[in-house]
């Protein structure tokens, strides 16, 4: 089994880098954004993006009537790694509802999914959000039809999530894929055959042979 040599051809007093090698580093760290960009976009993908979706296609509406209020406390990851010894941490609040509302097979009675929105560090706000709501009250809501228990009272997207999710990960994917691709066409390629230019060159830099070269135009 041969190795590609970490040196080339012999130019005047110096070796060259050996093109293998380079196309190796190359490829290699395209691969890396490539995986990162897959890696980034299906973890949004399947924590934001999937479950927006099946909110809004595939929960089945019903009306739902408000039997409690109450607070949410979620403890975000920053506040569990940097946990003092006492226990304390930061926490984030969300304003949920208890609700009961019937579905196909029976009636229902639980706490409602607040929205992603409503997430917020002070504990007063997420209070303030609670005083629309008035007991006994009838609003509609959408459960989901593979688990009854789950319900929302709210729907819609996150634009600014789902524009994040195509364009930082589509970015990673589009330069890691291209820069490999380039890559793998280099590979075991002289320096000499990848300066030649190719037969489109003309095509995508007209400039490229100046006006004094042109017959019966002189450059200036």
């Amino acid at each position: 089994m041969r190795f590609p040599r970490f040196f080339g051809k012999k130019l005047g007093h110096r070796r060259t880098g050996s093109q293998a090698w380079a196309s190796f580093g190359d490829g290699a760290f395209h691969a890396v954004l490539l995986a990162a960009g897959l890696t980034f976009g299906g973890l949004l993908l399947s924590g934001v993006a999937v479950p927006e979706w099946r909110i809004n296609h595939r929960f089945l509406p019903t009306t739902c009537t408000i039997l409690g209020k109450g607070l949410a406390r979620r403890t975000t990851a920053a506040a569990t790694a940097t946990a003092s010894a006492d226990g304390l941490g930061s926490s984030a609040w969300q304003p949920c509802l208890r609700v009961r509302y019937r579905t196909m097979t029976s009636d229902v009675e639980n706490w409602s999914r607040p929205p992603r929105r409503t997430l917020t560090s002070d504990r007063e706000q997420a209070l303030a959000g609670l005083k629309a709501w008035r007991l006994g009250d009838s609003v509609p809501g959408w459960y989901d039809p593979d688990d009854e228990t789950t319900v929302v009272l709210e729907r819609g997207y996150s634009w600014w999530m789902w524009l994040l999710t195509l364009l930082l990960p589509g970015a990673l994917v589009s330069f890691g894929g291209m820069g490999l691709a380039r890559a793998i066409q280099r590979w075991g390629k002289s320096q000499e055959r990848c300066a030649v230019p190719s037969r489109y060159s003309e095509i995508l830099d007209p400039l490229a042979t100046g006006p004094r070269h042109a017959i019966d135009h002189p450059g200036v």
